[in-house]
């Protein structure tokens, strides 16, 4: 659960492009001993910095910053399977797909 909002992130990054860590690889690389080179690090900025790190190599950056989370996603899948699955039992001749994954 993204429980930050874009602003607190956007600093935290700022933060932490200013200290050098600028790419994604650098970013996956941070180590606990990296903090203290960070100028002015919170402990929000920390927990941000874990689930940015998170978030970059699962691959849902933009999710992320968009605090557009996969329990959001599962939820609206979930929604759109049950519709299909109803619609498709309303029509019993029209086969049920499944090509959400």
């Amino acid at each position: 659960m993204n429980k930050y909002n874009f602003n607190q992130i956007t600093k935290t990054l700022d933060k932490i492009f200013n200290s050098g860590f600028n790419t994604e690889k650098k970013i996956l690389n941070i180590k606990l001993e990296d903090l203290e080179k960070i100028k002015d690090i919170t402990s929000i900025d920390m927990n941000i910095i874990i689930f940015l790190k998170k978030a970059i190599k699962d691959k849902t950056l933009i999710a992320f910053l968009s605090g557009y989370t996969e329990e959001k996603i599962e939820k609206k899948k979930t929604k759109i399977e049950s519709e299909v699955k109803k619609d498709a039992l309303s029509n019993k001749d029209t086969p049920i797909k499944n090509d959400f994954y």
